[in-house]
């Protein structure tokens, strides 16, 4: 995503347009005092997928950080065995005789 600079005087004046300035060009806008960066400004839908995205990784890092599931992660894994896995054709057999009985 695009980024743009706006000093503070420069949102102060635009303020009540910068929605409609980011629906036409979506762009992250980096606000800055003597030069220096202070405050973002994004689109809402950047900011939902930007937080989805923290809260997979959240959760993806709690799971590995799991010892106890890891362990039989990584024993599943290395006891897996090509031969013994069953195709999706095979399940699906197995799932509706399961079902006729």
């Amino acid at each position: 995503m695009v980024e743009r600079q706006l000093t503070l005087a420069e949102v102060h004046q635009q303020f009540l347009h910068l929605h409609e300035q980011l629906a036409q060009e979506p762009a992250i806008i980096i606000i800055t005092q003597q030069e220096s960066p202070m405050l973002a400004i994004l689109p809402f839908d950047a900011y939902k997928k930007m937080q989805e995205t923290l809260e997979a990784q959240a959760k993806t890092l709690e799971i590995l950080q799991d010892e106890k599931f890891m362990a039989a992660f990584r024993q599943i894994v290395q006891g897996s065995n090509t031969e013994a896995m069953l195709s999706l054709e095979e399940i699906k057999s197995q799932l509706e005789q399961d079902e006729d009985t």
